[in-house]
Protein backbone atom coordinates (compact mmCIF):
# COMPACT_ATOMS: atom_id res chain seq x y z
CA UNK A 1 0.00 0.00 0.00
CA UNK A 2 1.03 3.61 -0.64
CA UNK A 3 3.81 2.49 -2.97
CA UNK A 4 4.11 3.85 -6.48
CA UNK A 5 6.24 2.72 -9.41
CA UNK A 6 7.63 5.84 -11.08
CA UNK A 7 7.66 5.70 -14.85
CA UNK A 8 5.54 4.38 -17.67
CA UNK A 9 5.41 0.85 -16.31
CA UNK A 10 7.49 -2.26 -16.42
CA UNK A 11 6.82 -2.97 -20.11
CA UNK A 12 8.78 0.09 -21.26
CA UNK A 13 11.14 0.56 -18.31
CA UNK A 14 14.84 -0.16 -18.24
CA UNK A 15 15.48 -3.67 -16.92
CA UNK A 16 18.37 -2.23 -14.89
CA UNK A 17 16.70 0.57 -12.91
CA UNK A 18 13.49 0.68 -10.91
CA UNK A 19 12.36 3.88 -9.21
CA UNK A 20 9.71 3.50 -6.52
CA UNK A 21 8.02 6.01 -4.22
CA UNK A 22 7.19 4.84 -0.71
CA UNK A 23 4.63 7.43 0.36
CA UNK A 24 5.04 8.77 3.87
CA UNK A 25 8.75 7.89 4.13
CA UNK A 26 11.83 9.93 3.44
CA UNK A 27 14.01 8.02 1.03
CA UNK A 28 17.13 8.64 3.16
CA UNK A 29 15.50 6.94 6.15
CA UNK A 30 14.54 3.89 4.10
CA UNK A 31 17.97 3.83 2.46
CA UNK A 32 19.69 3.57 5.87
CA UNK A 33 17.25 0.94 7.14
CA UNK A 34 18.00 -1.19 4.08
CA UNK A 35 21.75 -0.65 4.48
CA UNK A 36 21.49 -2.29 7.91
CA UNK A 37 20.48 -5.44 6.01
CA UNK A 38 23.25 -5.10 3.40
CA UNK A 39 20.80 -3.85 0.78
CA UNK A 40 22.14 -0.82 -1.04
CA UNK A 41 19.82 1.49 -2.95
CA UNK A 42 19.94 5.15 -3.93
CA UNK A 43 17.84 8.16 -3.11
CA UNK A 44 18.77 9.81 -6.42
CA UNK A 45 20.27 9.18 -9.80
CA UNK A 46 23.87 8.08 -10.12
CA UNK A 47 24.78 11.34 -11.87
CA UNK A 48 23.38 13.46 -9.03
CA UNK A 49 24.81 11.63 -6.04
CA UNK A 50 26.38 14.80 -4.60
CA UNK A 51 23.50 17.16 -5.31
CA UNK A 52 20.82 18.06 -2.78
CA UNK A 53 18.21 19.05 -5.37
CA UNK A 54 15.09 17.25 -6.55
CA UNK A 55 15.55 14.71 -9.32
CA UNK A 56 15.27 16.38 -12.69
CA UNK A 57 14.20 13.07 -14.19
CA UNK A 58 11.33 12.62 -11.74
CA UNK A 59 10.28 16.24 -12.21
CA UNK A 60 10.25 15.72 -15.99
CA UNK A 61 8.05 12.65 -15.45
CA UNK A 62 5.56 14.90 -13.61
CA UNK A 63 5.89 13.04 -10.33
CA UNK A 64 4.04 14.91 -7.58
CA UNK A 65 6.68 17.20 -6.01
CA UNK A 66 5.45 16.16 -2.55
CA UNK A 67 6.58 12.60 -3.33
CA UNK A 68 10.07 13.38 -4.64
CA UNK A 69 11.68 12.93 -1.21
CA UNK A 70 10.13 9.47 -0.96
CA UNK A 71 11.61 8.01 -4.15
CA UNK A 72 14.18 5.21 -4.07
CA UNK A 73 16.17 3.84 -7.01
CA UNK A 74 16.93 0.14 -7.23
CA UNK A 75 19.67 -0.85 -9.68
CA UNK A 76 20.13 -4.28 -11.20
CA UNK A 77 22.70 -6.02 -13.36
CA UNK A 78 23.09 -9.33 -15.10
CA UNK A 79 24.64 -10.54 -11.82
CA UNK A 80 21.55 -9.76 -9.72
CA UNK A 81 20.08 -13.00 -8.44
CA UNK A 82 16.41 -13.70 -7.92
CA UNK A 83 17.14 -14.63 -4.30
CA UNK A 84 18.55 -11.11 -3.75
CA UNK A 85 15.34 -9.58 -5.09
CA UNK A 86 13.24 -11.87 -2.86
CA UNK A 87 15.37 -10.88 0.14
CA UNK A 88 14.89 -7.19 -0.65
CA UNK A 89 11.12 -7.55 -1.02
CA UNK A 90 10.91 -9.38 2.32
CA UNK A 91 12.97 -6.67 3.98
CA UNK A 92 10.77 -3.94 2.51
CA UNK A 93 7.60 -5.71 3.69
CA UNK A 94 9.00 -5.70 7.22
CA UNK A 95 10.73 -2.31 7.30
CA UNK A 96 8.17 -0.04 5.62
CA UNK A 97 5.25 -0.51 8.04
CA UNK A 98 7.61 -0.06 11.01
CA UNK A 99 9.11 3.14 9.60
CA UNK A 100 5.72 4.55 8.66
CA UNK A 101 4.55 4.21 12.27
CA UNK A 102 7.30 6.62 13.31
CA UNK A 103 7.42 8.87 10.25
CA UNK A 104 7.33 12.61 10.85
CA UNK A 105 6.97 13.49 7.20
Amino acid sequence: PDTQLNGDGLDTASPYVLNVTFKGLRSEVLLHALEERDIYVSAGSACSSHKQTASGTLLAMHIDPALLESAVRFSFSSHTQESEIDYTISALEEIIPRLRRYARF
